[in-house]
């Protein structure tokens, strides 16, 4: 059971890690909540949590899961309308979010496009790659989102792995993040995107 754990552990993590960001973007609480609890119980088994980008992973869910559960719940009955208040209190009732400011570039080079073939030299190619990003600012793993172009895609992959951000924040703490980033090549775009 240890090996199959330690093989199907992961997959199981980052999809259910896909499911819950893909929950809260549709601001689905309670699938998000769900998605994040059933990742993190996954993430905590012994045999899974040794495993490479795990740890990240873990860290991101968490976060994750603390701003799904603050989330309104998606079909909450309407409230009464409350009488309107004497004057502002100078402690809010509900505690505020505080913000995730998201990670800045620091260096993320382009790997140079080389069309392979005549057709290639004429036509533009967009796509994207996704990137986790440490607690440092460095990038822990990538994935394509949309293939730029075969040709293209495992230089892209290599190079993204090398990129360096200032990492998002937390409360002014760094904290590990995940970021989209949209890429173009061809005759007519710009280098990068």
């Amino acid at each position: 059971f240890s090996q199959v754990r330690r093989r199907i552990g992961p997959v199981l993590v980052r999809r259910t890690y896909q499911l819950g960001k893909a929950a809260m973007d549709r601001k689905d609480r309670e699938e998000a909540v769900a998605q994040f609890e059933t990742m993190l119980r996954v993430a905590d088994d012994a045999d899974v949590r040794t495993e490479a980008g795990i740890a990240e992973l873990r860290e991101l869910g968490a976060g994750f899961l603390e701003l799904s559960r603050a989330m309104p719940a998606k079909n909450a009955p309407p409230t009464a309308a409350a009488p309107p208040a004497a004057a502002p209190s100078a402690s809010p009732a509900t505690p505020r979010l505080n913000p995730i400011v998201a990670p800045i570039v620091v260096q993320q080079r382009f790997p140079q496009w080389v069309p392979p073939d005549a057709v290639s030299r004429t036509r533009d190619f967009r796509g994207s790659v996704r990137v986790q990003i440490s607690a440092e600012g460095k990038v822990t793993s990538a994935e394509i989102v949309k293939s730029v172009h075969p040709a293209y895609d495992q230089q892209l992959l290599r190079a993204a792995r090398g990129w360096l951000y200032e990492p998002a924040r937390k409360d002014g703490l760094p904290i590990p993040s995940e970021k989209t980033v949209e890429v173009a090549v061809g005759p007519s775009a710009k280098p990068g995107g």
